[in-house]
């Protein structure tokens, strides 16, 4: 998996082995700029902070 996080808020998740967007679809759109994305352990969870916000967002793979 490949994270891309992009100014207009939205975060992207690749499948790099067939080369398509996993999350196209779902709304993981935050308030501002993408600043940081992290994957737990095991790649099944990935976290999201944007830009001037005080709030994170934990999204979950198993779904996709």
């Amino acid at each position: 998996m490949l994270a891309a996080g992009f100014k207009s808020g939205i975060v992207k998740i690749y499948d790099i082995r067939s080369q398509k967007v996993v999350n196209e679809g779902l709304e993981h759109r935050g308030p501002a700029e993408v600043t940081s994305i992290a994957f737990n352990h095991k790649g099944l969870n990935y976290a999201v902070a944007w830009k001037n916000s005080e709030a994170s967002r934990v999204f979950s793979l198993r779904k996709m």
